[in-house]
């Protein structure tokens, strides 16, 4: 698995309001644009969303640890494998740090091609986490 991990993001929210907003799956779910990705399930720990390219693709949360950590991973390995951690750090009153580090498992020719826009794609991740 590939590891890109996006620059350090800074939230004028507190740690715990950005925690409880994305330990559940329904926040996550709403970034992605509702004409390619459609929820055909959601709870709070899972979304299943059909994909004319894809099929049935998801993610699920595997783990959380409070005010700190939300993981995140496929839920069938389609279109790839990955793991998505979001990372929230409080270094002071209503400053809190953000990184998102996302492992994925990519063929090997898709690898160089796609390095570049994986890591721009974590990056404005990481920067809309922030602006939540």
């Amino acid at each position: 698995m590939q590891k890109y991990e996006s620059k350090i993001t800074k939230s004028s929210r507190l740690a715990s309001d950005l925690y409880s907003k994305f330990s559940s799956v329904e926040t996550v779910a709403s970034m992605f644009p509702p004409d390619q990705f459609q929820p055909i399930e959601l709870t709070q720990d899972r979304c299943i969303f059909e994909n004319k390219k894809f099929g049935q693709v998801g993610f699920q949360i595997v783990e959380r640890e409070e005010n700190k950590l939300v993981k995140l991973s496929d839920f069938n390995g389609k279109p790839f494998a990955f793991f998505l951690w979001l990372q929230f750090k409080e270094v002071g009153s209503y400053d809190t740090r953000i990184r998102v580090t996302l492992h994925l498992d990519l063929p090997s020719v898709l690898k160089f091609a796609m390095k570049g826009k994986i890591q721009k794609a974590v990056d404005q991740f990481a920067e809309a986490v922030a602006s939540v």
